[in-house]
């Protein structure tokens, strides 16, 4: 277990990569900018608050903590970064702040228990592959704001384990609507 102190403002690239026995993390108040990789590997993580004051999560952050289960993103991060937490196959929940604007390329992809996702209003687009390989999505929930990738359906996909039955939504937007995924809507 590690306690992050107030003082400090970054945490590093790597910083805690391959810590496999790191079982929880505090984050301090002070703390802004999470590096790309600084979690990575982490496999006894079980989860992880990322509070208001971290503006900052880079790609790989948490990329193949297979124990995560739980993610809360604070209010203040602009972005869900590439493959910020892709492999992370026991988390179920996540909760996403409301200053994210893009959730980036293979940042949820292989989270294969994650069963529900809401995007909040305030995400402008899900690029390609975001949410690839998600096999037991069943429910998903994107603003009509919101732009999924212009590969959406294909190679590429957004959410590439649906492959079936596909809506199209006003503006042209697109939501699966498929097995294993069977509920889905725009606000």
């Amino acid at each position: 277990n590690i306690s992050i102190p107030d003082s400090v403002t970054t945490i590093q690239a790597n910083s805690f990569m391959g810590c496999t026995s790191l079982s929880s993390v505090e984050i301090g108040k002070g703390v802004t900018d999470i590096g790309g990789g600084a979690f990575e590997e982490c496999t006894s993580l079980v989860s992880v608050d990322i509070p208001d004051n971290v503006e900052f999560l880079g790609q790989l952050s948490f990329r193949d903590c297979i124990n995560l289960s739980s993610v809360t993103i604070g209010n203040n991060v602009s972005n869900i970064e590439a493959s910020t937490f892709s492999g992370c196959t026991s988390l179920t929940n996540v909760t996403i702040g409301v200053s994210v604007s893009d959730i980036k390329g293979h940042a949820f992809e292989n989270c294969t228990s994650l069963a529900l996702i809401d995007i909040p209003h305030n995400v402008n687009s899900i690029w390609n592959y975001a949410f690839r390989n998600c096999s037991k999505l069943t429910s998903v929930r994107i603003p009509a704001t919101t732009e999924v990738d212009s590969k959406a359906f294909g190679e590429g996909d957004a959410f590439e384990a649906c492959e079936n039955d596909f809506i199209y939504p006003p503006q042209g937007l697109t939501i699966c609507n498929c097995i294993p995924l069977n509920t889905s809507c725009f606000d």
